[in-house]
């Protein structure tokens, strides 16, 4: 499916589309609208969305009368326990609320069949929450300085939201939604805008890094059973010694906010901690993009240079990307994220045709490879610095191209002008967390 619209107005234009609604500018114009509009809405859910335990004050369960000595004795060993408990879910809770941040750059090459560059490249990241949501909005860009100007050959914008579908301690389907904005002058993609959603099923191992451990072996010491519905005691375990305890307050549900979040903490460290994953993202994107091709081909006059602009197309694709992480410790983590984007069955085949008969035919998909090796040099005063290793291959099979005048070919055979099917990226950065 193409679109319409123009988005190379000759002189004097102004800017109206082939079916005289609204100008080019105006639709970019309302896409990044509506773009601001759903990051806002997005923003206002997560901030929101808040746990009630923060507001907890006071005990939760009464540490003090107890007819019987014994347990009286325990309750008074288990209250210091209890207060820690609440005091650490609290502290993961405002961890979950915050919003953090990542700064980084460095230097880039890039290759393609036709040139090769080496530039720098810098970006920025701002988080918030890690289970069961997470957001994410992340953008860089590579920078090349030439005679004493600058010049942006490779951008980025991406937003991302995720969602754990929660069920006990399982981790294995998530549901995510995409915004990004990509434009790449090597693969002559001038802008490309992509939207959608779809699941994620994953395998976590059972293992976590020596400070996941620490944390979870910091959680297990005290553990609150599951409240009854209508009784006002609850079983509370300290060091594996149980006894039931009275509420402080029965008119309150405190005991089973401290239940869940203390269940939300458990599964969280283990995603956040974990040594090993994998998984399997698949869902639809909305693709939209312009696109030039430019190359220099040999005529019957000798070698030319030649550009062409084409029109923004708008595609459903099919996304498909398996996922491996490792994280052997908490000092560095490898991964691996290949994206196949593959055409929707009615328009499996890119077809390009010339005015002489000849027909140029492949299956429009694309591959992007992208995989990076994190090594965590230090940390203080909450902030991580690292190091970052990427490479990145982007390919396409069916890139924009068209059948250049036939008088033109010193063959029997039509030029066929066509932008580049392969771009690869090494980076080498530096990245300050906080």
């Amino acid at each position: 499916m193409k679109s319409n619209i123009c988005f190379t107005p000759g002189a004097g234009s102004n800017f109206k589309s082939q079916d005289g609604n609204l100008s080019c500018l105006q639709r970019v114009w309302l896409i990044r609208g509506k773009w601001c509009l759903t990051v806002l809405l997005l923003l206002f859910c997560l901030v929101g969305h808040t746990q009630e335990i923060g507001n907890i004050e006071g005990t939760v369960l009464d540490f003090n009368n107890h007819p019987d000595s014994a347990t009286a004795a325990w309750a008074q060993k288990a209250a210091p326990e209890m207060t820690a408990l609440l005091k650490y879910l609290k502290e993961q809770e405002q961890k979950e609320k915050k919003f953090n941040g990542a700064a980084q750059f460095g230097f880039a090459g890039d290759q393609t069949d036709a040139a090769s560059l080496y530039k720098i490249n810098g970006g920025i990241a701002v988080s918030r929450g890690y289970y069961p949501d997470k957001f994410e909005f992340a953008t860089d860009m590579g920078l090349v300085i030439n005679n004493g100007t600058f010049r942006e050959n490779v951008s980025n914008v991406f937003i991302t939201y995720d969602h754990s579908l929660p069920k006990g301690d399982s981790l294995f389907l998530e549901n995510y939604m995409v915004m990004s904005r990509f434009s790449d002058e090597f693969l002559g993609i001038e802008q490309r805008y992509e939207l959608g959603g779809g699941f994620i099923v994953a395998f976590w191992s059972k293992k976590l890094t020596p400070a996941g451990n620490a944390e979870l072996n910091r959680l297990r010491k005290t553990e609150l059973l599951p409240p009854e519905a209508g009784s006002d005691s609850v079983r509370l375990c300290v060091n594996g010694q149980c006894a039931n305890l009275k509420r402080a307050n029965p008119q309150t549900n405190d005991a089973e906010l401290v239940y869940r979040a203390r269940q939300q903490a458990k599964v969280s460290l283990r995603k956040k901690y974990n040594r090993f994953r994998l998984a399997l993202l698949s869902g639809l994107i909305v693709e939209a993009e312009k696109v030039s091709a430019s190359d220099s081909l040999i005529t019957v006059s000798g070698k030319q240079n030649f550009t062409q602009s084409y029109a923004a197309s708008l595609h459903l694709r099919w996304e498909m990307r398996p996922t491996l992480d490792v994280k052997p410790s908490d000092n560095w983590t490898f991964k691996i994220r290949p994206y196949f984007k593959l055409p929707m069955p009615w328009e499996w085949y890119s077809t390009v045709k010339s005015s002489n008969g000849f027909t140029s035919k492949a299956i429009d998909y694309r591959l992007d490879v992208q995989t990076n090796l994190t090594i965590k040099l230090a940390d203080w005063f909450n902030k991580q610095a690292s190091v970052d290793i990427q490479y990145r291959i982007l390919y396409d099979n069916a890139p924009r191209r068209s059948f250049l005048d036939p008088a033109l070919s010193p063959t029997t055979a039509p030029l066929l002008l066509a932008a580049q099917k392969t771009h690869q990226i090494v980076r080498l950065m530096f990245m300050v967390r906080f």
